[in-house]
């Protein structure tokens, strides 16, 4: 069973071990609830040749010189395009779930409730995948997620901006609804999230910084680095890359592809978006109606 928990590499919001629907103190586990786990399962073949192939996602090491060859900038964001379609209905169903959560306290009708589940259905759906479909352009791309992870996390969020709040719910989302029932999805540990994707950038920052001395380059640029790597490493919360403005070499090799960036983001939630690795298994969404 540990065999089958560490191929969780880069799965995201969690790959739903299980989803629970609860009705009126009873247990029902729905057979699409069934599917989206084997649809998970599936991901452990490409999740370990993308590991074997390319390393994982806390070793990559970013270009010592700064410098993002457009060829692979390019690749990137052909490997986004493929995403759209299937990343576009995961972003509805995440969006369902925040509309729940608009209405705690007002109750809501059977209705509501039928959209609760299929947001919560529909999101291991799609998540598995978003996943897949990710991991196959990736190999066929030649790709590795440690420089996917990277130029994801340095082209939306560090350069454009984008937020990084999670798209899929509060930490803890319950919505009373009519009648008594009550539509309740389990704790999501963001502490423990930020603290994941703060190791994977102090990892990053670090890497670059001994590549680029290593390397003998300009003095003033390994300085530059080694200025990051510290305030990455003395951060005590969740730090983007470069926060504040990405240094001219790797805001040069950007620019030109504004536009597709900016057309190809979508609002996932972090750990989706970024595949970090999860080696203990994943976070489970238990979702329940009472």
């Amino acid at each position: 069973m540990a065999g089958r928990n560490n191929w969780l590499l880069g799965c995201g919001i969690g790959c739903l071990a299980v989803i629970v629907i609860s009705v009126l103190g009873g247990v029902l586990l729905f057979n699409t609830g069934k599917k989206v786990v084997a649809r998970f399962e599936e991901l452990g073949d490409t999740q370990r040749t993308l590991a074997d192939r390319f390393g994982e996602v806390a070793d990559y090491v970013p270009p010592a010189d700064g410098v993002l060859p457009a060829e692979r900038v390019e690749i990137f964001l052909r490997v986004q395009d493929t995403l759209q379609e299937t990343g576009g209905q995961l972003v509805s169903h995440g969006r369902a779930l925040k509309d729940l959560e608009h209405q705690k306290g007002k109750g809501i009708g059977p209705g509501g409730i039928l959209r609760g589940i299929r947001g919560v259905v529909g999101i291991g759906r799609y998540a598995a995948e978003y996943l897949q479909e990710r991991n196959e352009a990736l190999l066929a791309a030649e790709m590795g997620l440690g420089e996917y992870t990277y130029l994801y996390v340095l082209g939306y969020h560090s350069w454009l901006g984008r937020s990084f709040d999670p798209t899929f719910g509060e930490p803890s989302t319950r919505v009373h609804t009519e009648h008594g029932a009550r539509i309740e999805i389990g704790e999501r540990d963001d502490e423990r999230r930020s603290e994941r994707l703060q190791g994977l950038f102090r990892g990053w920052a670090a890497n670059q910084h001994q590549a680029a001395t290593a390397a003998g380059l300009d003095a003033a640029w390994c300085e530059t680095l080694a200025a990051e790597a510290l305030a990455a490493t003395a951060a005590d919360s969740l730090r983007l890359p470069w926060a504040g403005e990405l240094p001219a070499p790797l805001a040069a090799g950007l620019d030109p592809f504004r536009a597709r960036f900016e057309a190809t983001y979508l609002p996932l939630d972090p750990l989706v978006g970024v595949g970090v690795e999860q080696g203990g298994g994943g976070e489970d969404y238990d979702f329940s109606i009472e």
